[in-house]
């Protein structure tokens, strides 16, 4: 009981915490530009520009997430960061052409998948508690071809986490998609606000002569009906609590290399919105505390059968004075313990002593007593 009673204070404590948090909170607005791209074991030759600067716009925080960055046999073998080294170089070139420096936070590499952060020089002290992990969930179950990496942080007093992820591939593997979700979750640790990238390759459950009639003529509401993320994720299947912006761009797989054309190969792969970018904030009122500004694909880049996308977001960063929170905690334990007196029971009676005076055997005698709340805990 004493325990119950003590987890009811700390609950009713934190409550108001967050109920006064004005008193002791300041909040300023940073834009973070997210990007996924399924690069098909190439190497880069395209100037990175456009996907990185999102428009004319130079992001505080730039996310980025590459899935088969590395395709060969020795991948699933040797440590071997000289891809990433190169795509790192990469992205530094095209940031230098940005008005503001970029400083890299920290990569983490599983295999193929690739995560990178980036951040505006001036915030760079700001950020800390940074740290890495990844999940396998590939071939028997633990290689990592397909699964995620994930990066957190805590940027001023908010908490951030990134996850890039590649899912199980083909049409018909939907559940082992949702299964690979579903481990990826209770392998890797998230925090307050979750940006999730990848190619989650769920695909699209039309067969084609319906399909490619419906794209060319831009009906992508009607064709998103049957996208099974969406479908997935309305039957709470998988992502649950997340947040994707609207749809409004072409599928971004499967694109014969070099061109903008679908699949023309022999297998003719369905076109399909494999690659995605979700958003969660799990506690209820801060939704407002994050905006979508874009979410689009980046048709000029033809190196990969996929196309990049991106999406930039404005937050609002939380900063806590950490001495005046403390002078509304003190204040709210304060308040606490006046409650808890106010409810102590408490009685007066009308005599301090009772003159029976002389009392003879067997002889009944009485006296009247008078009991009085006089506590504030009603009757």
């Amino acid at each position: 009981m004493d325990e119950e009673a003590s987890q009811v204070k700390q609950d009713w404590v934190s409550m108001e915490m967050i109920r006064r948090e004005k008193e002791y909170c300041s909040w300023e607005n940073v834009q973070i530009a997210i990007g996924t791209w399924n690069v098909n074991g190439r190497w880069i030759t395209e100037d990175l520009d456009e996907w990185l600067r999102i428009g004319s716009s130079e992001p505080d925080l730039i996310v980025l997430g590459l899935q088969e960055m590395d395709l060969t046999t020795e991948a699933y073998l040797v440590d071997d960061k000289m891809r990433e080294d190169h795509w790192c170089q990469m992205v530094e070139k095209a940031l230098e052409k940005h008005t503001t420096d970029y400083i890299k936070v920290t990569s983490k590499q599983l295999i193929g998948m690739l995560l990178l952060v980036y951040i505006k020089e001036e915030h760079a002290s700001s950020v800390r508690e940074v740290s890495t992990a990844s999940a396998g969930c590939g071939i028997m179950g633990r290689m990592g071809n397909k699964g995620g990496v994930a990066i957190r942080l805590q940027w001023r007093n908010t908490l951030l986490c990134f996850v890039n992820s590649h899912l199980a591939a083909d049409q018909g593997q939907t559940e082992r998609r949702n299964q690979n979700y579903d481990e990826i979750c209770s392998s890797l640790r998230f925090s307050l606000f979750i940006f999730w990238m990848g190619d989650l390759n769920y695909r699209i459950n039309l067969p084609e002569a319906k399909l490619r009639p419906l794209l060319d003529s831009g009906s992508y509401p009607s064709v998103l009906e049957f996208d099974q993320l969406a479908m997935e994720i309305k039957a709470g299947r998988v992502f649950e609590g997340f947040k994707e912006g609207e749809v409004e761009f072409c599928p971004t797989y499967k694109y014969d290399i070099g061109t903008n054309q679908f699949d023309t190969s022999e297998k003719r792969r369905l076109p399909a919105w494999c690659d995605r970018i979700l958003w969660r904030t799990p506690l209820e009122g801060d939704e407002h505390r994050i905006k979508l500004s874009s979410y689009t694909s980046h048709m000029s880049f033809s190196m990969s059968d996929h196309k990049p996308v991106s999406a930039t977001f404005s937050l609002q960063l939380r900063s806590v004075n950490e001495h005046q929170r403390s002078q509304v905690q003190a204040s709210i334990v304060r308040q606490l313990d006046r409650m808890e007196n106010e409810r102590i029971p408490d009685a007066a009676v009308d005599k301090n002593a009772i003159d029976l005076g002389q009392v003879e055997y067997l002889t009944p005698m009485s006296q009247s007593l008078v009991i009085k709340n006089t506590g504030k805990v009603g009757d």
